[in-house]
């Protein structure tokens, strides 16, 4: 069957075999152990832990089923029907009858656990907090990085609260369990991942500190925030240094198209389409249409990234005057879109590294990776002497 039923005592396992239920094995009084967990892995990846219906019984149990998530095992759960146990279930049931019972009533852990717990918040503030720690402490304990995704993104769902803000609790959980385990805690985890943790818009630093998605946001903070405006920039088509007037969104876009230069973030990419959409199209970009959009995700960000406007104090009562953004717009632009490209050149050379040791240890051919990585170095020197001399202009 590729399951394992789990249940509390031998007297549950003979009454479920005696009934035709065979697959089921018990921890036999004792809590259950990382060794039990591996010993069950052995013949199968998916635990279900079977309860009476009883929450506080279940939530006693959080603990044990957590040592199966961090085994990296599938923990399902099922509650009996009211007032059953597994031995009085399987007396009382026949093997079809408890078969079907299974498969309407068998539940992924992970969303059960959501919804126990939502149900019992109540609007309180403070179980709020609790509760979402809780959940998200399960979720860390998760070795696969994309099940942590799609469990961040179903939790977020059914606790009604943004994604990134599970995002941000499960990077802090991540890292204390890491820095438990550099102490001797005993857990074995894989390392944090540093690429996105999941397909979430939103900005926290364990998770981003090696992608671009800082630099993205800046840029498409810069045009949505100033959709409207012009820059000055040295025409292509001359030979001298005459200046045209080119579109702000255009020119960002017309700069990321002839690199070949992609958005990683999911939400940015949504956004960025929409935008190089609109403009092929030659429709104006107005800020209420990015508001309006179909998708919730997106006008979240959108919102995000017209509050993310750097405003200064009012400086002239002192007589000091200060240029603001929209003053200084062809070196910000120039200043962002030189990030983002450093950045992805800086991803490039670190993926290049990669091959670079594989091909060492498979002993091929060194020499094209080495000319490569020397011309994307060059790059990458080029561009922070660019980007310095825009913000030291």
């Amino acid at each position: 069957k590729d399951a394992c039923l789990l249940v509390e005592g031998y007297t549950d396992v003979i009454s479920l075999h005696q009934a035709g239920v065979e697959n089921a094995v018990a921890s036999s009084g004792t809590s259950l152990t990382p060794d039990q967990i591996r010993l069950i892995g052995r013949y199968s990846q998916n635990i279900t832990l079977v309860f009476d219906n009883d929450p506080a019984g279940v939530k006693a149990s959080f603990r044990g089923i957590d040592l199966v998530l961090q085994e990296g095992l599938n923990a399902r759960v099922l509650l009996l029907p009211e007032g059953e146990d597994p031995d009085s279930f399987a007396r009382n049931n026949s093997a079809e009858e408890m078969e079907a019972y299974m498969a309407e009533n068998i539940e992924d852990f992970m969303l059960f656990k959501s919804r126990l717990l939502f149900r019992e918040i109540k609007g309180d503030p403070l179980q709020s907090a609790e509760a979402i720690k809780s959940i998200v402490h399960s979720i860390a304990l998760i070795p696969d990085h994309l099940k942590r995704s799609i469990y961040t993104k179903e939790c977020a769902n059914i606790l009604n609260m943004e994604e990134r803000v599970l995002v941000l609790e499960l990077n802090k959980q991540r890292k204390k369990l890491h820095s438990e385990k550099s102490r001797g805690g005993g857990l074995s985890l894989p390392p944090i991942e540093t690429a996105q943790e999941h397909p979430s818009p939103h900005q926290f630093e364990t998770a981003y500190s090696k992608s671009a998605y800082y630099q993205e946001r800046d840029l498409l903070r810069l045009v949505i925030n100033h959709s409207d405006k012009f820059i000055q920039i040295k025409s292509k088509d001359s030979e001298s240094d005459e200046l045209e007037e080119v579109s702000l969104p255009i020119f960002v876009v017309q700069e990321l198209e002839s690199d070949n230069l992609q958005m990683e973030d999911p939400t940015h990419v949504k956004i960025y389409q929409e935008l190089r959409t609109r403009l092929e199209g030659g429709s104006t970009l107005e800020l209420k249409e990015f508001l309006n959009s179909s998708e919730e995700i997106v006008r979240n960000a959108i919102v995000e990234l017209i509050n993310l406007k750097y405003e200064l104090h009012n400086w002239k009562k002192k007589n000091i005057y200060v240029k603001q953004e929209d003053q200084k717009l062809r070196k910000a632009v120039l200043g962002a879109l030189y990030a983002f490209k450093e950045r992805k050149v800086g991803q490039m050379i670190e993926e290049l590294q990669e091959e670079l040791v594989e091909a060492y240890k498979n002993k091929a051919e060194l020499q094209p990776l080495l000319e490569r990585k020397r011309d994307l170095d060059g790059v990458k020197t080029q561009l922070g002497k660019e980007l310095g001399r825009v913000i030291m202009h």
